[in-house]
């Protein structure tokens, strides 16, 4: 891609008005190609589904305002999906592929209103090529779901401020509240926004409009349904959203700051998390189209919306552990403050410090992301060229090895029990065989002794809730005594073994047992 492709040519400019509509199909054409390699690559990697795939698939085959774990926007999401093309794993993965080219637009919308034409489209070019964005492309998470409405949240968000038509205030209403249906982390958005239009001169009137607060009311309405639901199951999605926080645990982890900064570099890659600094501070980028843009509130806005969630997650991962991805929305507006420091000298223009610096940087940093997303991508492939055996610490896939083989092994042994329904004392072990086992629905019940509601599985199916019936018990952690005498009838039918690396294994024991009568003392 050439680096005319990112000239900032302003919307007056003959040059402009000839080239933007080609630079947008462009635009268009790059990120449909992209999305269709990933598309390819993994439907030829043939990668099983992730626990959390998994598990949301099987909240999606009993559709809810709530879930134990997340709002229900991820499981409807998936509904929809299946519903149109099938079960399958890359029919589950469909959404989070499609989502991120329109994320990607979004923000070309937002780079091209604040800084111009060449932003919009680097913006939109490096969000699309981000490790991150590379790996969620592949995995049918909340986080695909949350940067989409974060990412138009905020389009509408400028429009606002900058027209104050309520057209857009509702848009922003709209979009906060489905992100909340998406991700709890969505409620980072109006707090930051609230701050910055209590810090903002030229913004602080709108605290004194309707047009806000009816936005914000959308947003609980729209969210409304799912507080509804929580109301009625103890707050418990709430609670397990706090919980993960861990501050009621010691208060201070040197070594996981450390990881979760490290992980930095694989969400933004490690040239763009390198530079990420000077272009927070703007340093370099105080004229684009000779316009001054160190005092415009673009600048503002996008730090207030970017820099208080990340803060916040370093204090986290410091004072109890925080996982890279949970500032992921943080990057949308580094994003574009990234895209503006580079696009002010790409190509190399008299303003700027470096520009020809600048514009290696930003070969560099695409080149690095895109060589991560292939690796990553073609993982397997490149570990056959090598003639080389995966080790786990090493396979970022590690999770989901085995789980075929144990399912392909449980459903001979289902084969002899027709109509036994499928008991677990795993998450893990419910949601994969809940998927690879056939024929679907199966009945899945939950081992849950000690009654703590810790998942989905022992919110809504503890065996105490369905003790009529015959199941196959697949154990990873309790031994046959307990279960013997938990049940009428119970036999143990071995043991099954799934090396999965050459440095470990997927290991379960599997009983039959028929109605459960009680733990016992």
């Amino acid at each position: 891609m050439p680096l005319g492709f990112f000239s900032n040519t302003t919307p007056s400019s003959p040059v402009a008005k000839k080239n933007e509509t080609a630079f947008l199909l462009g635009l268009i054409a790059f990120l449909a190609i992209l999305t269709l390699y990933r598309a390819v690559a993994l439907a030829i990697s043939n990668l099983p589904l992730f626990l959390d795939e998994a598990y949301y698939f099987d909240w999606s085959r009993t559709l809810a305002f709530g879930y134990y774990s997340k709002p229900p926007l991820i499981a409807w999401t998936i509904a929809a999906a299946t519903s149109l093309c099938g079960e399958g794993e890359l029919c589950v993965r469909a959404p989070a592929l499609l989502v991120h080219p329109f994320t990607a637009f979004g923000l070309f919308l937002i780079g091209r209103r604040l800084y111009g034409v060449g932003v919009g489209r680097l913006a939109a070019v490096l969000y699309a090529t981000l490790p991150m964005v590379s790996a969620s492309s592949w995995i049918m998470s909340t986080d695909a779901l949350l940067l989409l409405f974060w990412t138009y949240g905020l389009w509408f968000l400028v429009r606002a401020l900058a027209d104050d038509g309520w057209g857009d205030w509702l848009g922003l209403g709209i979009c906060l509240g489905v992100g909340l249906l998406a991700k709890y982390t969505m409620v980072a958005f109006p707090l930051s926004l609230m701050l910055y239009l209590a810090l903002s001169p030229i913004h602080r009137h709108h605290l004194r409009h309707p047009k806000l607060y009816v936005a914000l009311v959308v947003a609980l309405v729209i969210l409304s349904p799912n507080l509804l639901w929580n109301s009625f199951h103890d707050l418990v999605s709430l609670r397990h959203t706090a919980h993960n926080a861990a501050l009621d645990r010691p208060l201070f982890h040197p070594a996981k700051l450390l990881e979760f900064l490290g992980g930095q570099a694989m969400v933004f890659g490690p040239i763009l998390i390198a530079i990420l600094p000077a272009a927070l501070l703007g340093r370099g980028e105080a004229v684009i189209n000779g316009l001054d843009k160190t005092v415009a509130w673009h600048r503002r806005l996008l730090l207030t919306l970017g820099l208080p969630l990340f803060l916040t997650m370093i204090g986290e991962s410091l004072a109890a552990r925080a996982n890279a991805n949970w500032a992921a929305p943080s990057y949308l507006s580094f994003t574009l403050l990234v895209a503006a420091w580079l696009a002010a000298s790409v190509p190399p223009q008299e303003s700027g410090k470096n520009p020809r610096m600048r514009g290696r940087l930003l070969v560099a940093a695409l080149a690095v992301n895109v060589l991560l997303g292939g690796v990553g991508y073609h993982y397997d492939a490149l570990y056959r060229v090598v003639g080389a055996e995966p080790i786990r610490r090493l396979d970022p896939y590690a999770r989901l090895r085995g789980w075929r083989e144990l399912a392909a092994q449980t459903q001979t042994l289902l084969a002899q029990h027709p109509g036994a329904g499928l008991l677990g004392d795993d998450r893990a072990v419910l949601a994969e065989l809940g998927y690879y086992l056939h024929p679907r629905p199966l009945v899945i019940v939950a081992w849950n002794p000690d009654g703590a509601v810790s998942d989905q599985y022992r919110l809504s199916a503890d065996i105490r809730q369905r003790p009529t019936g015959e199941y196959l018990f697949v154990a990873r952690g309790t031994d046959f005594r307990p279960v013997a005498a938990a049940f009428t009838a119970a036999e143990d039918l071995g043991r099954i073994r799934i090396a999965t690396h050459r440095d470990s294994a997927l290991d379960c024991r599997v009983y039959w047992v028929r109605d459960f009568r009680g733990y016992g003392p």
